[in-house]
């Protein structure tokens, strides 16, 4: 019998009354007495561990530190409560969620939080939910998903634009924004995907599903801009000063990048039809002085070697002048586009534009021909 205190009770044998022991596999037992064979069925095992009060305990601490966005204590409590029940589904994605929000650039843990949502839902259909209760639980988690896909993009540019001159430094952060871009494809595609917003118009905030879709469609193709950019990195010194050369992702990787770009910008326009999308580098050449360019008739002449002498030995050594630089060949294709064969848009640029080519000569940049290095 159990003890007076305890919160065991005995099993009791349904044809005799005597004790029943339990199989090692905890699945069957035997009555002591009459010998009968019991099966244990998995729903009263299921219910006791629910029951048990230390998991309600931790899901609970687990709740209110993630609430307050104390992220490591949340996890501990979290891990905690599933070493008691590894089937809740709730604990299983938040415990992902808490690794990637405690993440150090070392140790970049976004992927971590896909794979516990992709747990959890797993968890969900063996519920039997209904569909749109399944739907409203992914709409959820995509909304959560997309922020920290946001936050460890910036996260990663940030910083890469600190030490962007260190050789490795390309290299790391394309890896960093590859893991971002997979985990917002996986919220645009798996999360928001057609049915679930058929199912789940709007999510627990009022807005619309829709433009959360586009939301994570516009971070895959954020990702997809970076990675195709041409870097560069300080490798040596010359009389102007420091030297940097180029580096870019393979022709491969480039060409599946640029075909998703097309399909999701598409995809966006969709649902945003005035959308105008940052332009990727389709070549994986650099960027060329494209109004000067307009101007002169070529990349390669006088004028416009002293142009990208000054660019890069001048521009590019402080953050605002690479600000600039960046929001120059943001803008400037439009305007050739627009104005760049117009003889009066020439007629207006040209004398300016000589004037500054003048005066960053007599500075001592030189007319003579340039292999430059480009932003």
């Amino acid at each position: 019998m159990a003890k007076k205190n305890s919160v065991l009770v005995p099993a009791i044998c349904p044809q005799c009354g005597a004790q029943i022991e339990l199989a090692n596999n905890l699945e069957k037992g035997f009555c002591s007495f009459c010998g009968t064979e019991i099966i244990i069925k998995d729903v009263v095992k299921k219910v006791k561990i629910v029951n048990n009060p230390t998991f309600d305990n931790y899901i609970k601490l687990g709740d209110r530190a993630y609430d307050d966005k104390d992220y490591g204590k949340a996890q501990d409590n979290y891990r905690q409560a599933l070493a008691i029940n590894p089937d809740d589904w709730k604990a299983t994605y938040r415990e992902g969620i808490c690794t990637a929000r405690v993440s150090t650039l070392g140790n970049f843990n976004l992927d971590k939080a896909v794979i516990s949502s992709k747990n959890a839902l797993k968890i969900l259909e063996e519920m039997k939910l209904s569909k749109e209760e399944f739907a409203k639980h992914k709409v959820q988690m995509g909304h959560d998903l997309i922020g920290l896909c946001i936050d460890f993009f910036n996260f990663a540019f940030n910083h890469y634009n600190e030490f962007w001159q260190l050789e490795n430094s390309a290299n790391e952060m394309w890896n960093r924004i590859l893991i971002v871009r997979d985990a917002s494809d996986y919220t645009a595609t798996k999360l928001f995907s057609d049915e679930v917003i058929s199912l789940c118009p709007k999510g627990e905030d009022g807005e619309s599903t829709e433009k959360w879709k586009s939301l994570a469609l516009k971070e895959v193709v954020m990702c997809d801009v970076a990675l195709c950019e041409v870097r560069k990195y300080k490798s040596g010194y010359s009389q102007y000063g420091d030297i940097y050369s180029n580096t870019m992702i393979n022709s491969t990787l480039r060409a599946e990048l640029v075909s998703e770009y097309d399909e999701y910008v598409a995809l966006i326009k969709t649902i945003e039809p005035d959308y105008v999308p940052q332009e990727i580098n389709r070549t994986g050449k650099a960027k060329g002085c494209y109004v000067a360019t307009a101007v002169y008739g070529s990349y390669d002449c006088s004028e416009v070697w002293v142009l990208r002498r000054y660019r890069d030995f001048k521009l590019s050594k402080s953050w605002y002048g690479r600000l600039f630089i960046n929001f120059y060949y943001s803008v400037s294709p439009t305007i050739v586009k627009w104005f760049g064969n117009k003889k009066r848009f020439n007629t207006i640029i040209k004398p300016k534009l000589d004037k500054f080519v003048n005066k960053l000569q007599q500075e001592g940049y030189e007319n003579t021909p340039y292999d430059d290095i480009n932003w």
